[in-house]
């Protein structure tokens, strides 16, 4: 799978504390839950597909200005990345 754009390698353990914060947050976010149920609708799956960043957010989920979050059809696969490090949501 290519690097997402944009992504970085981590600067020192200041990005990976960054990252963990960040991470907790989204995670531990029951609204984050609910938008990944919801990308079993079409209409989420087309929202997410245009922007999955703006989809996200748009769902209440606090995303970093600096990452890049992707979303790709077939089966739910959403990557989130910032700060060098990764989170992946896969669902076949």
């Amino acid at each position: 799978m290519p690097r997402p754009q944009g992504l970085t390698p981590p600067k020192g353990p200041k990005d990976a504390d960054k990252f963990q914060r960040v991470a907790s947050k989204i995670t531990n976010n029951p609204k984050f839950t609910e938008a990944l149920r919801d990308l079993d609708t079409p209409q989420a799956r087309e929202e997410a597909a245009k922007d999955a960043k703006s989809y996200f957010k748009k769902k209440g989920i606090e995303i970093p200005d600096e990452a890049d979050v992707e979303f790709i059809e077939g089966s739910i696969y959403v990557r989130i990345c910032c700060w060098g490090y990764c989170l992946v949501f896969y669902s076949a």
